[in-house]
C-alpha cells in the first residue's frame, strides 16, 4: 500500500474512487487530498481516496473511499491515520468528518458510523462527526477492541438504530409531500405474483431473448446507480416520486428494489419502497429502455418480494389512466 498527496494533476487518476464527484462540487474546495494505491501484482492502481479541507483549527473531511475489492485490507485506516497526522503537523486541533449529500442520499450508512466511531469520532447534533488531534496516538496504536470495551459503541450503534426506527414516520410523511397525485391501485403480493398475464408475459419476452444481468440496486455502485437515475430522468420515467433526485438511496428496499444492465450500462430499474407505518410495498419506479429488461425487473424483484414478505403483504402501484393503465393492462390483465 501507498499513499501518495495528491494535487489537481494527479486527481483524474483517482476519479473512479470518487463516484459521486464530490470533488467537482461548487462549493466544496479540496486543499488536502490523498490516494492509496494497491501494491503486489496491482501496485500503483487507485485503491482509496480522502478529500478535505485545510482549516485554521481544524482538517474537515469530506470523503473517504475505499473501492470495493480493496476493502478490508485496512487502506481506510491508512488515509485516516495520514489525516491525524496531518492534522497535528499544522497544529490543528480537531477532525471533522462533514458527509456530503448527493442526489438527497447523505452518504453516511451504518457501516461508515461503525467506522468513526470505532476510531473515537463522536456525532454532533447537526450531523458531523469529530475527534481531537490530541487522542491521536490512543485512536490509531490499537489492535482490536475487545467486545467489553466496545460496549459503548455498540450501545451508541443500537440508539442510532432505534432513532432510525422513531424517524420513519417522519421519513414516509416527507416524501408523501413529493409523490403525484395519481390514482393507485392495491393488490395482494402473492396474488399479483401469480396473475395469468403477467406470468404470460415474462415467459413470452424471456423465452426468445438472452437475459439480461439482473440484480439488487445494493450490489450497484454510486456511479451505476446514477447512471440508472439519470436514464430515467432522461426518457421521463413514470414512477410516484417527482424526482428521483430528490430521493435517498437508502428510502428504496435494497433486497426488493433490482436493475437490469446490458453490456456494462444499466437499462432499467424497478424500485420499490416499504413503508412500515402501513406495512405495505410501493412501486415507486418501473421503468426500462428494453421489453426484455422489464421481464427481469419484474421477474427478480417479485421473486425477492415473496421470499423477504409475508404473502399477504399489500403492494400498491401507480394507476393513472394515461400513463400506467395501457402497460398494466397489457402485462398484468384488467
Amino acid at each position: 500500500m501507498k499513499i501518495i498527496k495528491l494535487n489537481k494533476e494527479k486527481l483524474p487518476a483517482f476519479e473512479s474512487m470518487d463516484p459521486l464527484d464530490v470533488s467537482r462540487q461548487k462549493h466544496f474546495k479540496a486543499n488536502f487530498m490523498l490516494g492509496a494505491t494497491c501494491d503486489g501484482e496491482e501496485k500503483d492502481v487507485p485503491a482509496g481516496l480522502l478529500l478535505g479541507n485545510m482549516e485554521k483549527k481544524q482538517l474537515t473531511l469530506r470523503w473517504l473511499f475505499v473501492a470495493p475489492e480493496a476493502r478490508r485490507r485496512s487502506y481506510a485506516e491508512r488515509l485516516l491515520s495520514e489525516a491525524f497526522l496531518a492534522a497535528r503537523d499544522q497544529g490543528m486541533e480537531e477532525l471533522t468528518v462533514t458527509f456530503p449529500t448527493v442526489y438527497g442520499y447523505k452518504t453516511i450508512c451504518k457501516n461508515d458510523r461503525a467506522f468513526f466511531l470505532s476510531h473515537g469520532f463522536t456525532e454532533t447534533p447537526d450531523g458531523k462527526m469529530t475527534a481531537k488531534v490530541a487522542d491521536y496516538d490512543s485512536l490509531t496504536n490499537y489492535k482490536e477492541i475487545p467486545y467489553e470495551d466496545a460496549t459503548d459503541i455498540l450501545d451508541r450503534l443500537l440508539a442510532l438504530e432505534l432513532q432510525e426506527e422513531e424517524q420513519e414516520a417522519d421519513l414516509d410523511a416527507r416524501f408523501a409531500e413529493l409523490h403525484k397525485p395519481w390514482d393507485t391501485r392495491s393488490v395482494g403480493l402473492l396474488e399479483f405474483s401469480r396473475l395469468p398475464e403477467l406470468q404470460k408475459f415474462i415467459k413470452m419476452i424471456l423465452a426468445s431473448k438472452k437475459s439480461h444481468t439482473v440484480g439488487s440496486i445494493g450490489d450497484l455502485t454510486f456511479t451505476q446507480f446514477k447512471e440508472g437515475i439519470e436514464l430515467c430522468e432522461r426518457k421521463g420515467h413514470t414512477g410516484f416520486l417527482k424526482s428521483l433526485f430528490e430521493t435517498p438511496v437508502d428510502y428504496f428496499d435494497m433486497d426488493v428494489s433490482s436493475y437490469t444492465m446490458t453490456e456494462g450500462s444499466v437499462t432499467g430499474l424497478f424500485l420499490v419502497h416499504f413503508n412500515k407505518v402501513n406495512e405495505r410495498l410501493v412501486v415507486e419506479l418501473l421503468y426500462s429502455a428494453e421489453i426484455e429488461s422489464l421481464a427481469e425487473l419484474i421477474r427478480y424483484s417479485l421473486s425477492a418480494a415473496n421470499e423477504k414478505y409475508d404473502p399477504d403483504t399489500t403492494l400498491l402501484l401507480p394507476n393513472d389512466e394515461k400513463l400506467h393503465l395501457p402497460l398494466i393492462k397489457k402485462m398484468f390483465g384488467e
